[in-house]
């Protein structure tokens, strides 16, 4: 692809050594400065696309404007300034971020100062553009829309639209895209109607492990939840609930449950500030960390994918369910998402799976983590003992106070001659082999454990 020495030493500084096929012609279609529609699922896949796009045509001698990128929110927006930080600091390249929630005249000075490429949310954006006059856009030689699904059918269309029209005729448009449920016809058709498409030629569910587990009452997934991380090594994972309130009470149970595991709560009512550094140190810690958060940052949280995306809650869009699978993997990146599910969120699950095309099976759990959870919290000798009790209620008999170690109960003694247990996806069942003096019987009792125990 010919790409500048300069700009290859920073993208193999991240860690990229080879694109991804759609990548490949990705790239390669933008740098034909030909206006593209692209569609590349994965955040940082998609953002490594046009930045090395952007990054190669920028010009260093010209302090100038020559490239903006429109983002529809700021935590994106930061992520995006820490990704091109690493891939442009073998090049003379400034670049600036302007999102609104910080100071007008900050962005003004930065501004004035000459910034190659600008990267933004519409507001800010266009509020720089005609009402302070902070910047001239008549450089500028590529705009991206980052997402354009979301930017399109939101609160900043008439912004972004606004902005792209602003821009010279000549400057190159690139529409990023994570699927296609946006009608890229329509973008086409009424924005840049000699656009190349590009479509991802690989299905989300490649490398992807999907799993459900089923509790009985909405206060027992929380049981569930540790379980989980009580019989396996999630390291690095991902907790989504459905809003804030939620995550500050799940973020301190998990706190006080496992001291060992550092929780960040991270939701809309999270400073700025502190949601930039929290996904910061999330990124570079090498300890077991969870963040539980809401659909909002899904999109940023999959810039560096974990191993483990946890659904506490399931989402209220669909788009918001791929956001947070991607957050795991997909598209041929491994991952395992993990739904905690009440029996009658099942239809709602099969739902987002035909949309998305995809299968979750349930979450098996060995033999070894039934019977130490069993040997935790339940007595066998009880057991036993209440079997029989409902066995001769069965039958019937007048009940008599009984001493547990011989099982004496209407004035009949019955011992366990044999008792053997079986394990399947739902429960524990231990089958009691009961022998009286009068008559022989098989009793099963059936013993619900993990992961809905307490």
């Amino acid at each position: 692809m010919k790409l500048r020495p300069e700009l290859l030493r920073g993208i193999r500084a991240l860690g990229h050594d080879q694109p991804t096929s759609i990548q490949k012609r990705a790239i390669k279609a933008i740098l034909t400065r030909r206006d593209v529609i692209i569609q590349v699922p994965r955040s940082e896949e998609r953002t490594l696309t046009y930045l090395i796009g952007l990054l190669q045509h920028v010009d260093p001698r010209e302090p100038s404007c020559q490239g903006i990128v429109l983002v529809h929110s700021k935590d994106l927006c930061f992520a995006i300034q820490d990704l091109i930080e690493g891939m442009a600091k073998h090049r003379q390249i400034s670049w600036s971020v302007c999102v609104g929630g910080y100071p007008v005249r900050q962005d003004i000075e930065k501004l004035k100062s000459g910034q190659q490429i600008i990267i933004g949310t519409p507001g800010r954006l266009i509020d720089l553009m005609t009402e302070r006059r902070g910047f001239d856009i008549s450089h500028v030689k590529m705009i991206v829309v980052e997402d354009s699904c979301i930017m399109f059918n939101s609160t900043f269309r008439t912004q972004a639209l606004d902005i792209i029209h602003r821009s010279p005729s000549r400057a190159q448009r690139v529409f990023m895209t994570t699927a296609t449920t946006f009608t890229l016809a329509d973008i086409k058709r009424i924005l840049t109607p000699n656009a190349n498409i590009i479509l991802s030629d690989v299905h989300m569910s490649e490398g992807l492990e999907l799993f459900y587990t089923l509790v009985e009452k909405e206060e027992l997934k929380l049981n569930s939840l540790c379980e989980l991380y009580k019989t396996s090594d999630m390291g690095k994972s991902i907790i989504f609930c459905d809003n804030g309130e939620r995550v500050d009470w799940l973020a301190d149970k998990l706190s006080a449950l496992f001291e060992n595991i550092e929780v960040f709560p991270l939701h809309s009512m999270t400073n700025q500030i502190e949601r930039h550094e929290i996904v910061k140190s999330f990124w570079q810690s090498t300890n077991p960390t969870i963040i539980v958060t809401t659909d909002s940052f899904a999109a940023v949280l999959s810039f560096k994918p974990v191993k483990y995306s946890i659904h506490f809650d399931l989402p209220y869009k669909k788009e918001d369910y791929h956001d947070r699978i991607c957050c795991c993997g997909g598209y041929g990146s491994p991952g395992t998402v993990i739904n905690i599910l009440m029996r009658n969120q099942l239809y709602d699950l099969g739902l987002l799976e035909r949309y998305f095309r995809i299968q979750s099976k349930e979450l098996p759990v060995s033999v070894n983590n039934y019977y130490h959870t069993f040997k935790n919290f339940l007595n066998l000798e009880f057991i036993i003992n209440m079997l029989i009790n409902i066995y001769l209620i069965f039958r019937r008999k007048h009940l008599f106070r009984y001493h547990h170690s011989n099982c004496l109960l209407s004035r009949k003694q019955f011992f366990v001659s044999e008792c053997t247990f079986q394990v399947n996806s739902y429960c524990l069942m231990y089958y009691v082999k009961l022998v009286s003096f009068a008559h022989i019987t098989h009793v099963m009792v059936i013993v619900s454990v993990a992961p809905n125990l307490p």
